[in-house]
């Protein structure tokens, strides 16, 4: 599985959005050009001011699950 963390700069504080599987990588140009966008349309904030103000970092992160065991799959596996 792979997700994209996106991490923005207000004052001396950050704050980040991750988007969990993600189907495609792009590049760093136009991630800034997203993270820009996002950041233009203002919609989140508290009493401190806009929380996603400034791009500040953007990574993605692989995660590989492996099941150990579901107590609530009721298939039975023959070996």
């Amino acid at each position: 599985m792979k997700n994209l963390k996106m991490t923005f700069k207000t004052g001396s504080k950050t704050h980040s959005v991750q988007l969990k599987n993600v189907a495609q990588e792009f590049d760093e140009k136009t991630i800034k050009a997203e993270m820009q966008a996002l950041s233009a349309l203002d919609l989140f904030s508290n009493q401190d001011g806009k929380l996603y103000d400034t791009p500040y970092k953007a990574e993605y992160i692989d995660t590989n699950e492996k099941e150990i065991f579901d107590s609530g799959n009721t298939a039975v596996v023959k070996a």
